[in-house]
C-alpha cells in the first residue's frame, strides 16, 4: 500500500469533528476497541482505512433466515426484519446483539429495545418526514405527508394517498423527496467533509413502511431518523438514488441464489475486496479508497421496539428534536418552534388535552389545528374560532394541571432554561398562524400575536362559539359590572364574553387581511408619547370601553368575511355587512391605538361653556408653539460675530401666508375678549341706587 504522509491534510481530520465524534457516537468500550486494534505507528489516514475495512463482514443466506426470525421475536414488523441483513455491516454481531436485546431511554418517558450497530449506508431510506420541511409544510411548499403508526405500533407508516396510479405517488414522492436534498445541500456545512472521508458519527434509525398503493405491500426497511443529511451526501456521492434503494428492499431475497444477486449484496461484496487488500497492506485506488470510507455509517442506534402507548411517529419527532433542535447544524428559529408547536398537539391529542365544545369531535380539532386553511377554506370553521381552541388548549395560569402537560410537551423538543420564556405563547402563535396562506411567513405577523398573546386574560379561555352578537351584549353588561366593581375599590377582572370578542378580534386584527400589516402591533419607532404600549396592553385597554368593544366586534365580522376592516365613528355600533369599506373607511394601526389610548372622562361636562374653556386649552398650547417657532426664526444668524439675525436683516417672505390666517384669528380672539369684558363688566344690581338712598 502507498505510505502517505502524515502532514498530509487531505488525511486530517477537522478538529471540529474531532470534537464532536468523541461526544457522541461511539461507547468507550468501542474506542477502546478500535485502539487496541490500530497499530501505533500506522499514520491516522490507514489506520482509519483498516477500521473501515474491519467493519464489513460477509453474509449469508442462513444469517439471513436467523437476523429474520430473531428480528420478529423482538418486535420487529416482517417486512423490517427481512430486510435487516442486507443493511448490517456485520451480520454476526446483530445476531449476538439481538439474542441479548438492550433497553435504553431513548427520550423522555420513552423506553425502547434497540441496536448498536455498524450498518452499510447504501441500503438506508432517505426518510420523507424531516423536521426541517414543517414550516413549508404548512406554507403549502412541500406535499408529503407526516408519518403516522401502524396499528401494532411496531412500525413508522408512510402512505401517500389521492392519486390514481402508483406511478403518479412515486413520481410525486421523487419530486418532493428533491425538495428535502436541497434544504439539506444549503444547510448542512459538513457535505464535502462527508463525501470525501465518509461518516464517522453514527445516527438514529427507525423502521419505516412506504405505501404508494393500498393493494400493495409497499416497501419496508430501516429510515434515517436523525441522519438524513449524512445518507444522502454518502447516497448521492455513490451514484445512489432514493429509487435504487426503494427497488433493492422491495426485492427481498428468498433464497442463496437471490442473495447472491441482490444489489446490496452485490455492493457488499465488492467492499470486502477493497477490505481484503487493505487489510493485506495491498495498494488500492483513490476510487477504491473513498468507497470504502463511503461504506459504513458506524455506532448506529436501530430502534427494535418500543414500550408504551405513545405513537411510534411521535417517539420519533421527539428522538429527532432532541438530536438535532440545538445541534451545530442548526434549525431556523420558525423551524424550532414549528416542530415544537406540533409536539405540543401531538401531546394534547395523546393526554386528551385539547379544549372544545362538547359537540366538536376532538379528531376535528386536532385536524383544524394541523390544517387550519383547509378547515377554513371548507367552511368548517372561522379562523377566529381555531384561534380560541389553540389559546385555550395551550394557555393556561402556571403550575397548573393542564399548563405542566404543556412544560413536559415542550421538554420533549428541547425547551429547557430561556427558552422556556413565553414558550407557550410562541407555540400557540405558531399554531394560530398556520392558517395563514404561507403559514405566516411573515415574523412580524408571528411576533405581533405572541406579543398579543401575553395578555394573563387570555389564560385559562373556554370556547364560546355563539353568534357576535350574543357575545357583544354579555361583553357590555360585564363591562358595567367591572365599573361597578372599581366604585367599591375592587379591581375587575374581564369577563368570559368580553374575553371571547378580545381574543378573537385579536386574530383578525393581527392576522388579516391577508399581506398586509397587522393592526395589533408594536408601535413604530420613534411613536409619539404614551403611544408606546405593547399589543396585548392595547387589546386589555380595547376590551375595557363600549367604543372599544364595538371596534373589536367589527374586526370580526369584516375579518369573517375577508374583507379590510372598517373603523367605526365615535357612539357606533358594530355591524355585520357585506360591503366593502371605502379606502378612507378603513381602520389602520394608528386609529387602533388612538383609540385603545383616548382618555375619554366617563363624567363631563357637555355644555358650551364648559366645551370653550377646553378649547382654550388647546389654544394656549398651540399659541405657545408658534411662540417658540417665532423664536427659533428669530435667532438663525449666518453672522455670528454681528449678532444680526436673518429676519432682521433680510426680513420674512411670509412664502406660506401665515400672517392672515394669524391676523385674523387674532381679530376674532380680540374681539371675543372684548364682548367678555362688556358682559361681564361688573353692573348694579336692579334697584341698588334706590336702597343706598334709602339707606
Amino acid at each position: 500500500m502507498e505510505q502517505r504522509s502524515k502532514t498530509n491534510p487531505r488525511f486530517q481530520e477537522p478538529d471540529t469533528l474531532f470534537a464532536l465524534n468523541d461526544d457522541v457516537g461511539q461507547s468507550a468500550s468501542a474506542r477502546a476497541l478500535v485502539s487496541a486494534s490500530v497499530p501505533a505507528d500506522e499514520s491516522g489516514a490507514d489506520a482509519e482505512l483498516r477500521v473501515r475495512a474491519q467493519q464489513i463482514a460477509r453474509l449469508t443466506y442462513r444469517q439471513c433466515e436467523t437476523i429474520r426470525d430473531l428480528g420478529i421475536a423482538c418486535g420487529m414488523e416482517p417486512q423490517v426484519a427481512a430486510t435487516t441483513a442486507l443493511i448490517v455491516a456485520d451480520p454476526q454481531e446483530v445476531i449476538a446483539q439481538l439474542k441479548r436485546l438492550r433497553q435504553e431511554v431513548i427520550a423522555p418517558e420513552v423506553i425502547a429495545s434497540v441496536l448498536d450497530l455498524d450498518v452499510l449506508t447504501a441500503g438506508l431510506v432517505r426518510a420523507p418526514e424531516n423536521l426541517r420541511m414543517g414550516g413549508r409544510r404548512y406554507e403549502g411548499d412541500f406535499d408529503l405527508p407526516p408519518y403516522t403508526s401502524t396499528p401494532d405500533n411496531k412500525t413508522l407508516l408512510f402512505v401517500l394517498e389521492g392519486f390514481d396510479n402508483t406511478s403518479d405517488a412515486m413520481d410525486c414522492y421523487f419530486s418532493e423527496l428533491a425538495k428535502t436534498d436541497n434544504e439539506v445541500r444549503e444547510t448542512n456545512d459538513y457535505g464535502a467533509d462527508i463525501r470525501n472521508r465518509g461518516i464517522r458519527q453514527g445516527g438514529i434509525l427507525f423502521p419505516a413502511s412506504l405505501k404508494f398503493s393500498h393493494t400493495a405491500p409497499g416497501v419496508a426497511g430501516w429510515e434515517t431518523a436523525d441522519c438524513y443529511g449524512r445518507t444522502y451526501f454518502i447516497q448521492e456521492a455513490e451514484g445512489i438514488t432514493a429509487a435504487d434503494v426503494l427497488e433493492w428492499l422491495r426485492t427481498v431475497p428468498t433464497d442463496s441464489r437471490e442473495l447472491a444477486r441482490h444489489p446490496l449484496q452485490m455492493r457488499r461484496n465488492a467492499l470486502l475486496a477493497i477490505a481484503g487488500k487493505v487489510l493485506s497492506d495491498n495498494p488500492i485506488s483513490e476510487a477504491e479508497e473513498l468507497r470504502l470510507r463511503r461504506a459504513v455509517m458506524p455506532r448506529t442506534r436501530m430502534i427494535v421496539s418500543v414500550a408504551g402507548s405513545t405513537p411510534l411517529d411521535e417517539i420519533r419527532r421527539r428522538v429527532v428534536s432532541l438530536q438535532h433542535l440545538d445541534r451545530p447544524t442548526a434549525f431556523s428559529t420558525v423551524t424550532d418552534w414549528q416542530t415544537r408547536a406540533e409536539a405540543v398537539l401531538a401531546w394534547c391529542e395523546e393526554k386528551n388535552l385539547f379544549v372544545h365544545p362538547p359537540e366538536i369531535p376532538s379528531a376535528d380539532v386536532k385536524r383544524w389545528l394541523d390544517a387550519p386553511a383547509d378547515a377554513v377554506a371548507n367552511s368548517e370553521c372561522h379562523g377566529d374560532d381555531i384561534a380560541v381552541i389553540a389559546m385555550a388548549s395551550l394557555l393556561h395560569s402556571p403550575d397548573t394541571r393542564l399548563d405542566r402537560q404543556i412544560g413536559k410537551a415542550l421538554r420533549t423538543r428541547g425547551v429547557t432554561g430561556v427558552v422556556r420564556t413565553n414558550a407557550r405563547s410562541q407555540v400557540a402563535a405558531h399554531v394560530i398562524c398556520h392558517s395563514l396562506q404561507g403559514g405566516g411567513s411573515d415574523s412580524g405577523v408571528r411576533s405581533s400575536m405572541e406579543r398579543v398573546l401575553r395578555w394573563t386574560a387570555l389564560r385559562d379561555l373556554e370556547v364560546d362559539m355563539r353568534p357576535v352578537e350574543i357575545l357583544l351584549d354579555e361583553a357590555m353588561l360585564e363591562l358595567e359590572f367591572e365599573a361597578q366593581q372599581r366604585s367599591t375599590g375592587l379591581k375587575p377582572t374581564p369577563g368570559p364574553a368580553t374575553r371571547q370578542i378580545a381574543a378573537r378580534a385579536a386574530y383578525h386584527l393581527v392576522c388579516s387581511p391577508v399581506g398586509k400589516k397587522p393592526l395589533l402591533r408594536r408601535s413604530s419607532h420613534g411613536a409619539e408619547a404614551g403611544q408606546g404600549v405593547e399589543p396585548g396592553q392595547v387589546l386589555q385597554k380595547l376590551a375595557s370601553t363600549q367604543s372599544g368593544l364595538q371596534q373589536l366586534a367589527q374586526a370580526i365580522f369584516d375579518g369573517r368575511r375577508g374583507l379590510p376592516i372598517r373603523r367605526l365613528a365615535a357612539d357606533t355600533t358594530a355591524e355585520d355587512t357585506e360591503d366593502e369599506p371605502g379606502q378612507n373607511e378603513q381602520l389602520d394601526d394608528f386609529a387602533l391605538r388612538t383609540l385603545a389610548l383616548q382618555s375619554k372622562p366617563m363624567i363631563a361636562d357637555r355644555s358650551a361653556a364648559a366645551q370653550v374653556a377646553h378649547d382654550s386649552e388647546t389654544l394656549s398650547k398651540l399659541v405657545t408653539d408658534v411662540s417658540s417657532v417665532v423664536e427659533s426664526m428669530k435667532g438663525h444668524s449666518d453672522d455670528e460675530s454681528s449678532g444680526l439675525p436673518y429676519v432682521e436683516d433680510r426680513g420674512w417672505a411670509d412664502p406660506e401666508g401665515s400672517r392672515e390666517p394669524l391676523k385674523e384669528a387674532l381679530d376674532l380672539l380680540m374681539y371675543w375678549h372684548q364682548v367678555y369684558t362688556v358682559v361681564n363688566r361688573q353692573r348694579p344690581t336692579d334697584g341698588g341706587p334706590t336702597q343706598n338712598a334709602r339707606s
